[in-house]
């Protein structure tokens, strides 16, 4: 392969790389976000909020949690889903049309995108 061949190549690996963190980014910063928003939503069950809070406290704290944490969030998560769905619901449309305004907000739009008059 020519030497250019390999740089094209390089390019291409380190644009597929950055693509690749970028959408794992703006998962993470969700993720964040959700469990920001069922912590201090009223909708969610006061228990189930302390408990989301203390299991993800317990995660930013070098502290060995055993596991324990990890079990907390994938119970107070199925009780969620069986038992709170339409709030679970309700609370990630909210959370996308945020974005959506966010994204989408006039200073921040691209050129190409037209809005229509309110």
């Amino acid at each position: 392969m020519p030497w250019w061949g390999w740089i094209l190549a390089g390019l291409g690996l380190v644009s597929v790389l950055a693509a690749i963190a970028l959408t794992f980014r703006t998962q993470v910063m969700f993720a964040v976000r959700f469990a920001k928003t069922l912590v201090t939503d009223q909708r969610v069950p006061r228990p189930l909020r302390w408990l989301i809070a203390v299991s993800l406290a317990i995660k930013v704290v070098p502290f060995p949690d055993f596991g324990v944490d990890e079990v907390v969030l994938v119970i107070v998560g199925l009780v969620l889903v069986i038992f709170y769905r339409p709030v679970i619901r309700a609370i990630l449309e909210e959370m996308r049309a945020v974005e959506a305004a966010r994204v989408g907000s006039p200073g921040r739009a691209s050129p190409n995108v037209k809005t229509q008059p309110h």
